[in-house]
């Protein structure tokens, strides 16, 4: 059984299962600390430890991104499971077309686009034939980018690791508050 994490955004979500036979869980809208660990209690209770455990990494909400891997991390080292790490881009490019922008909402009519290698925040996504995402507003992927995921880990085509990092973006304040804070010293 395959327990995978996604709390990067709005609702967040949790799969528990296998390809044949899956479920979710939405954690409700700005819950995902208060519901995330009650509702995996609930789900181990009901179908037992996990064998393996994926988190998806972003972008998404800087908070919501440091529960998620913190949260996987910790089972991952507690209940000594691998642990599969993805960031939304890389889990829908397969699913989309080549040259199609992928899109992930970031709320308030906003999204974080990429296409090739740039990403960017953007107000009001324009829904153009080329704009793909998990999103109802958005063009349609082939499969649920969580149901890949799932069975990316199943069929063993990613691989575990012990390091995670977050998909931020746009770089959270701490970090941009650091360049300006260094271009103030200098003055």
């Amino acid at each position: 059984m395959i327990l995978v994490l996604d709390v990067t955004g709005n609702p967040g979500k949790v799969v528990l299962g296998q390809t044949e036979q899956l479920t979710q869980v939405d954690l409700g809208e700005k819950r995902h600390s208060e519901n995330l660990l009650p509702e995996l209690q609930r789900l181990s209770h009901q179908f037992g430890r996990p064998q393996q455990l994926g988190v998806i990494t972003g972008p998404g909400s800087f908070t919501g991104i440091r529960i998620g891997i913190a949260t996987a991390m910790g089972l991952s080292t507690g209940w000594q499971i691998p642990l599969y790490a993805i960031d939304h881009f890389s889990l829908m490019a397969p699913l989309a077309p080549e040259d199609a922008t992928l899109a992930v909402p970031a709320g308030r009519n906003r999204f974080y686009c990429k296409q090739g290698a740039q990403t960017q925040l953007v107000e009001g996504l324009e829904l153009g034939p080329n704009v793909f995402g998990a999103h109802p507003a958005l063009n349609s992927l082939s499969t649920d980018p969580l149901f890949h995921f799932l069975t990316l880990i199943e069929t063993q085509k990613i691989e575990p690791t012990r390091f995670v990092q977050g998909y931020y973006a746009k770089p959270p304040d701490a970090v941009r508050g650091t360049s300006l804070l260094e271009k103030l010293l200098q003055r």
